[in-house]
């Protein structure tokens, strides 16, 4: 076999020790033959010369585009799947730089789940921080990796989303296409670290969970935490004054049911943030030491943990 891993390297300074621990990663836990097929997005000058310089990795310059998000992720997962296909890999499976494999067997382990019945492999929901396919399976469609508007809103496309549980964003196109098939999708089993935002999937797959895009501007934490200060005094206060007469208490109940409701996922959404920049600090000051640490709260002692000095 041949393994293709395609990902979309949009890499700021910040984050150029992710990008030296998801190489390193890879290298020491890839026997198979390998090309990593790759395409730099806002990358700094310092991670395009590791990519560059790297030899397993083969950078492509992919067709622009103003979309942003899961869309722009998806656009260059297409022309980087493609690429691969038509180089003669046998297998394709899509990385962030924050995921990165943690087992020696761990293309086998995802391999193995592939049948002529099961074609594609990804983390629970569908997520291209670890998405497996085989060739021929990609050949029959080449489908894309987010469908648009139009293919996404089709009763068939809705109805394998809703039965299946898959989530609309990148990579949803290929597990949908499968089960349009009459075929399966296997979904890793995701396992939570404990006291982290980390993820890992089959015990075979790291993923950092949200990692760079959850990094706010300098700045935007603050403005962040004064908004949603502010907005719980001024529900409260309005919960105070709420008390008054059953007609009009029943009026602001409702009304401030929906306020509390948005500032408590403002809230959660901002704390999920702040967790993610603070595991993201402690990762880039010592990556080995970090993912050392990550690995040994949830494997025990003496399990045959591979580390990253493995």
């Amino acid at each position: 076999m041949h393994l293709g891993i395609v990902v979309v390297y949009a890499v700021p300074p910040a984050y150029e020790r992710m990008l030296d621990l998801h190489l390193r990663q890879i290298d020491r836990h890839t026997a198979v033959p390998h090309t990593i097929f790759g395409c730099l997005v806002r990358a700094s000058e310092a991670a395009a010369d590791r990519l560059r310089t790297h030899p397993r990795v083969g950078l492509l310059a992919g067709v622009p585009t103003t979309a942003r998000g899961s869309g722009e992720h998806s656009h260059y997962l297409d022309q980087l799947a493609s690429a691969a296909i038509d180089a003669g890999v046998t297998h394709v499976v899509t990385l962030h730089v924050d995921s990165f494999p943690i087992h020696g067997d761990w293309v086998g382990r995802l391999v193995g789940r592939v049948s002529s019945q099961c074609p594609v492999v990804t983390g629970a929901g569908v997520h291209s921080s670890c998405l497996l396919f085989e060739r021929e399976f990609y050949l029959r469609t080449r489908p894309a990796f987010a469908p648009d508007d139009e293919v996404c809103g089709e009763p068939r496309f809705q109805a394998c989303v809703r039965e299946r549980g898959f989530v609309q964003h990148s990579g949803v196109g290929l597990a949908v296409q499968a089960c349009l098939e009459g075929r399966s999708v296997a979904l890793l089993t995701p396992e939570p670290v404990p006291g982290s935002v980390a993820t890992i999937y089959d015990n075979c797959v790291f993923h950092l969970g949200g990692g760079l895009k959850s990094i706010p501007a300098e700045g935007e934490e603050s403005q962040a935490y004064r908004l949603a200060r502010g907005g719980a005094l001024r529900a409260a206060g309005r919960i105070v004054r709420a008390i008054v007469p059953s007609r009009v208490r029943q009026v602001m109940r409702e009304r401030l049911g929906r306020e509390l409701m948005a500032q408590y996922n403002i809230n959660r959404a901002e704390s999920s943030r702040v967790r993610t920049r603070r595991e993201m600090e402690r990762a880039l000051a010592d990556p080995d030491t970090y993912l050392a640490s990550v690995l040994a709260a949830v494997r025990p002692p003496g399990a045959g943990a591979t580390t990253a000095r493995s």
